[in-house]
């Protein structure tokens, strides 16, 4: 059978399979989340276009970075927790640009980017300076594929 542009898809529902053709799909990592609507499937397409499922495009600004959405640390209480960011650590291939953009109203413009190039794969690399927030999004730009992206964070208390 040729694979090309073809997938199976398993319904947790009804524990079926069906079959798709016409994907066009490169690759897929999973997004986790603390709800399950924040698990998502990122999709990048054999024209470099990414894709959330289920979801539409990601946003991709006029300087090719492709933007996740934005992720927070919920309280009980439905408030935020505030929390610095300390480290990275990415497996990829090709040589991506990853940024990391965190959100505080105390920031000029309400949030602060931090550029990490040159990373290397599976491997922590500490993000300096004071990026204290409430919310947090990632930039990727330059990558073949990201499998996997993990921050260390200090959680300090509820907005």
């Amino acid at each position: 059978m040729d694979l090309l542009n073809k997938g199976l898809v398993l319904s947790l529902n009804n524990m079926t399979w069906s079959r798709y053709d016409g994907l066009d799909i490169r690759d897929v990592a999973q997004l986790t989340g603390s709800t399950r609507e924040e698990n998502l499937s990122l999709i990048l397409d054999h024209t470099g276009n990414l894709f959330l499922f289920p979801g539409s495009n990601i946003n991709v600004s006029s300087d090719g970075i492709a933007w996740t959405k934005k992720y927070s640390i919920p309280t009980k209480q439905n408030g935020l927790k505030i929390f610095k960011m300390r480290r990275i650590k990415a497996r990829f291939t090709g040589d991506p640009e990853i940024t990391v953009r965190v959100f505080n109203e105390k920031f000029t413009g309400g949030y602060v980017d931090y550029v990490v190039s040159g990373i290397s794969n599976d491997t922590w690399r500490g993000l300096i300076g004071s990026l204290k927030g409430y919310w947090f999004q990632v930039g990727i730009k330059n990558a073949i594929s990201i499998t996997d992206i993990e921050f260390e964070l200090i959680i300090y208390g509820e907005a």
